[in-house]
């Protein structure tokens, strides 16, 4: 077969590459798909968004609330959070339950390139600390 051309990867791509071979290595995946109607959760977002316009901080943005959510829901069954190990040759596993709940997220960068954040403890996080940290995230 020839080759028309060989791009090495740079640095920024070596380390997304790698970070995405060991998560299809060592997380298990599922597939599942639903279309919920959050009509009633953007309504209750803009009011609350409308009531709290005037506070200080950060701005809580519709992303802010959904971590919020999902953190919660991870915090109301525990063994989501989890990861399992099983050695074939053995014929033995575990899973192993985290108490952080570490959530990673697709991220647009100011420059339009895309790679995700692993946003960590949001499980102890206020909503305001959630929108703060992502505002952080966003000046770097």
């Amino acid at each position: 077969m020839a080759v028309k051309s060989v791009t090495r990867f740079g640095i920024q791509r070596k380390i997304v590459a790698n970070m995405t071979t060991e998560s299809w290595q060592n997380i298990p995946h599922v597939s599942y798909q639903y279309e919920p109607d959050v009509t009633k959760f953007v309504e209750e977002f803009k009011k609350f968004t409308a009531e709290h316009q005037g506070d200080s901080g950060a701005k809580i943005t519709f992303n802010a609330v959904l971590l919020k959510a999902i953190a919660e829901a991870i915090e109301a069954d525990p063994v989501i959070n989890a990861h399992m190990h099983f050695e074939k040759g053995l014929v033995r596993g575990k899973v192993t339950v985290f108490d952080n709940i570490d959530i990673s997220v697709p991220w647009i960068l100011p420059s339009g390139e895309m790679m995700t954040i692993t946003m960590k403890d949001m499980g102890n996080k206020t909503l305001k600390e959630i929108a703060e940290y992502q505002a952080d995230i966003n000046q770097t």
